[in-house]
């Protein structure tokens, strides 16, 4: 545990001191994502996207990591700025569909909400939701 946070210090240093160099910003957000550091990654991630827009690295990061948390939306996002780098990329094109499919579904809980306006409080009893109760 020691080494692995002392090697996470010595690449937020270098990230620190050398903030033209978008790698050393990468590799610093993966370790910290490997550390169980998730949130922490993903805001050296988008500093780095801000440092460097046309990063491919940090926005394949980005894109995995939203994809991976179920934020389709944003995975979007990313991957459609990818795209401009890489347009005729269509592995990269096959992935936006895909992500545009699930970021136009809206989450099982919704539609489960919106289509029974009864509803379980959790502890086994109904509830009645529909407008006429609220």
């Amino acid at each position: 545990m020691f080494h692995q946070a002392s090697a996470l210090e010595e690449l937020r240093k270098a990230v620190e001191l050398a903030p033209d160099q978008a790698r050393y910003a990468y590799v610093y957000a993966v370790g910290l994502h490997s550390s169980g550091r998730g949130s922490d990654a993903m805001t050296v991630f988008k500093d780095n996207l801000t440092r460097h827009p046309g990063d491919r690295d940090t926005l394949l990061a980005l894109l995995s990591f939203s994809r991976d948390a179920g934020d389709f939306a944003t995975a979007l996002e990313y991957a459609e700025q990818l795209a401009k780098i890489e347009p005729t990329n269509r592995d990269l094109a096959d992935v936006i569909q895909d992500l545009r499919r699930q970021a136009s579904k809206p989450a099982h809980n919704e539609v489960q909400w919106r289509s029974d306006p009864r509803h379980s409080d959790f502890k086994g009893r109904t509830v009645d939701s529909s407008p006429a109760h609220c």
